[in-house]
């Protein structure tokens, strides 16, 4: 949209709020409506967690940058039933809440003032005009003209008023009305399991709750549930110790049916809700009782803050299918809960909501089309929601729905492309080892500032697939061994300094990113060892990908090809858990210094290489039988196998590595392992060249012809005219480039002759008797071009 055009936004929570800043500062009308009747907005301190998307969004928009809006929590950690530590990791995050960052938007849209944000900003003069209408419900939506129109209600007087708007965003939450007019198919599932909600004040509790909580985000698992629980701001958004609130999240397992859950869902005044009881309207009984379970299975600290909850509130967990995000041609759109709710464990909801805002931000200036902004938001949507599947059936179902839910959202990352494989090696690097503190907040820092170049790729191509996704991959993979060198990698061991031979590698995070703690330690084998796998299987799904595209038709070779996806995604998965599960305790591997059992290192490259040379050799010998039965002359058939055989070279260096591997010892390890990591380096860089070798030969002749077409000084049209047959009975065709004037086609003749693939054209018309027989006439001045093109069939087997 560059004209300034009228955009009007369903729903004036988070998502619309984020939308309308985006919308109104690239100089555009925005009307907000919002069915609250009121901009205060009391007993909504429902906690918050500000991630990647959100951070950057604040970063980018927030014009309130030195008012601090969360509490920063340093870790996670797991506690047993008698309050101590299980598990810990470090995973710095920001804490917000609701209240917090609804007031701070409003203030950055149209200027609102409240005890949050006393003063509104300062915006610049070019910014369009902002609305936010309160009592307001779109309820009626459709296309006149070239704009939108929509029925809205009043919801003090139920009078009906007409809107017309160029552009519609509907972010009316996860009830969403105009998801329910448009899209009625879609119903939410009940889960099995609802969220028990609240928060407490620091001061009104014990010192001892407040030492065990102590800005940490705490976890306690119970038999069929467990309780999440973090530090938030306090009521008036203060971050100072004492006033900040408790707030806690607790997951129980309740039958759909059960007159349980119907009590829960009733107000105090006899109304039955069917996704959340709003704050303060929960009936005294209910939460007499949920007070009690806890007294019974929760340890006493969490027993003290249900306790002490006076404004309880609770949502029923359920899904929902994704809703299609586009209508109307792109004039209406999907954002935020309104086009994918989440089960609350992965808190990505105001995450998504800030994605889909910088999405849109580009949709809007033409960096991307609507085609890449759909496919990035419904991507974030299915593999977020398939994740926060995963987490319910872990706590709340069983491991048999946890592995299959697993399974479906790990494949989901993998079809997703390059993001899905940092997203993975994240996912195993955060939830299976204990990092050093600051490493994992580093990675997340580096999938932070990569998404805008992967935004940028995204703008071209509907989605960032393997193909792509493998040239960073093994760009990363020699920035490692670049590194390696840097810390004595390719001396001797007798050369490296004490403090660096454990190690090997630090890997020194450079990026101007306040989620980072720099100069923190990771073994270089562990990181060179992920980029190496997560590029090679990325060029091995490519490669079978290309062929899929060229023989998918074949039944028996679509099956081999899937089952050898298969085989390379589950090599991927086997080497990550023997890289990170190979010491005892796991710590051990990135501290090698720790007490503890390692296994051979030695044992890991070989067997990992054997693995790898066996998948290569099926991959290089999967499309020969289908070469060679294709309807070709043989010497076509010889360079489609010396192309597709060009993998050969790959395998010849995964057998180099693994006779390097083979020697490898501990007395000089420094140095073999430089070695090793320069054919390790060349596999995933050879692989690349080897996957775009089918590609080579149109892309040569494309140039050369370019360049006879640009240096050519022409000739006679009697010269460009070449016979395009050899001699009789040739089954040799060249390409005719032939100019010719346009002449009359006579009626009742059709000289075009269709024939089989298995056939030869009876005969071809030389184009000089045509055009010797058509003549040209006089004062017509139309040219065409005429090219022959042969297509060889391929036969069915």
């Amino acid at each position: 949209m560059e004209a300034k055009t009228h955009v009007v936004i369903v729903g004036g929570s988070l998502a619309g709020l984020m939308q309308g800043i985006v919308v109104k500062r690239l100089g555009h009308d925005v009307t907000i409506l919002e069915q609250y009747q009121s901009s205060t907005r009391d007993g909504q301190a429902a906690g918050i967690v500000t991630m990647e998307h959100s951070q950057r969004f604040l970063h980018s928009h927030d014009l309130l940058k030195d008012h601090p809006y969360a509490v920063d929590c340093s870790a996670v950690q797991i506690l047993g039933a008698d309050l101590k530590v299980k598990h810990e990791f470090q995973r710095p995050m920001k804490m917000s809440s609701w209240n917090v960052l609804y007031y701070r938007l409003r203030a950055n849209f149209d200027g609102h003032t409240s005890q949050f944000c006393p003063q509104a900003p300062v915006e610049a003069a070019d910014v369009g005009k902002p609305v936010y209408a309160q009592g307001k419900r779109a309820i009626q939506v459709h296309l006149d003209g070239d704009a939108l129109r929509l029925g809205v209600e009043d919801q003090l007087d139920h009078t009906m008023t007409a809107m017309k708007a160029d552009k519609v965003i509907v972010a009316d939450g996860s009830s969403s009305q105009m998801r329910g007019l448009l899209q009625p198919q879609l119903k939410h599932e009940y889960a099995g399991y609802v969220a028990w909600r609240g928060t407490v004040e620091e001061s009104n509790v014990s010192e001892k709750t407040r030492s065990v909580f102590q800005n940490k985000t705490t976890l306690h698992s119970t038999n069929g549930g467990y309780v999440a629980l973090y530090t938030i701001p306090g009521e008036s958004g203060s971050l100072q110790s004492g006033q900040r609130l408790l707030n806690y999240v607790w997951y129980t397992n309740i039958d759909k049916d059960s007159k349980t859950l119907q009590e829960a869902m009733t107000d105090i005044n006899g109304q039955q809700h069917r996704q959340t009881l709003p704050i303060g309207k929960m009936q005294s009984k209910v939460w007499d009782r949920q007070r009690q379970l806890a007294h019974e299975i929760l340890p006493s600290s969490f027993a003290e803050l249900v306790d002490k909850t006076t404004q309880p509130f609770i949502s029923v967990i359920s899904d929902i299918d994704v809703s299609q995000p586009v209508f109307f041609g792109g004039k209406l759109l999907f954002v935020g809960d309104a086009l994918m709710p989440f089960r609350p464990h992965v808190a990505c909801s105001t995450n998504q909501a800030a994605l889909n805002a910088l999405l849109m931000e580009r949709l809007l200036k033409g960096v991307i089309n609507l085609s890449s902004w759909e496919t990035q938001v419904l991507n974030y949507a299915h593999a977020t929601r398939l994740q926060s599947i995963t987490w319910g059936c872990w706590y709340q179902i069983g491991y048999l729905a946890f592995f299959r839910s697993e399974a479906v959202y790990l494949a989901t990352l993998f079809r997703q492309g390059m993001r899905g494989w940092f997203l993975v090696v994240l996912y195993v690097l955060e939830y299976w080892l204990s990092l050093p503190e600051g490493s994992e907040s580093c990675i997340r820092a580096a999938l932070l500032d990569f998404e805008p170049w992967y935004m940028m790729q995204t703008a071209t191509t509907s989605n960032m697939t393997a193909e792509q996704g493998s040239i960073p991959l093994s760009a990363g993979l020699v920035t490692t061994a670049v590194l390696a060198v840097s810390e004595g990698a390719g001396q001797h061991i007798r050369e490296v300094p004490p403090a660096n031979i454990g190690l090997m590698l630090k890997v020194r995070s450079s990026m101007k990113n306040p989620m980072c703690t720099r100069n923190n330690p990771i073994q270089g084998y562990i990181a060179a060892e992920i980029t190496w796998i997560a590029a090679n299987t990325a060029i091995k799904t490519s490669v079978l990908h290309f062929y899929l595209s060229l023989f998918y038709p074949n039944r028996k070779f679509r099956l081999i090809a899937f089952s050898l996806i298969g085989l390379v995604i589950s090599f991927f998965l086997g080497v990550l858990l023997t890289t990170f599960l190979n010491c005892r305790p796991l710590s051990k591997t990135w501290t090698p210094n720790l007490p503890g059992t390692c296994g051979s290192l030695v044992g890991n490259l070989i067997g990992t290489t054997v693995v790898n040379v066996v998948i290569d050799m099926g991959i290089i010998l999967l499309p020969m039988p289908l070469v060679w039965n294709l309807q070709m002359a043989r010497w076509r058939k010889v360079a489609l196998t010396i192309t597709f055989g060009m993998g050969l070279v790959v395998c010849a260096i995964t057998v180099t590595r693994l006779v390097i591997a083979a020697k490898l010892t501990a007395n000089d390890l420094t140095y073999d392992l430089a070695r090793l990591a320069i054919v390790s380096d060349l596999e995933p860089l050879l692989g690349i060249i080897v996957a775009c070798a089918p590609l080579f030969p149109p892309t040569f002749r494309s140039l050369v012809g370019a360049t006879r077409k640009k240096f050519s000084t022409g000739s006679n049209t009697s010269d460009s005219k070449k016979h395009i047959m050899k001699g009789a009975g040739s089954s040799k065709f060249q390409v005719l480039d032939d100019s010719y004037h346009l002449t009359g086609i006579s009626k009742g003749r059709n000289d075009t002759k269709i024939t089989s693939s298995n056939s030869q054209p009876e005969s071809l018309m030389d184009s000089r008797e045509m055009d010797h027989r058509e003549g040209s006439k006089e004062g017509q001045n139309i040219n065409v071009k005429r090219g022959w093109e042969v297509r060889m069939g391929m036969p069915a087997y």
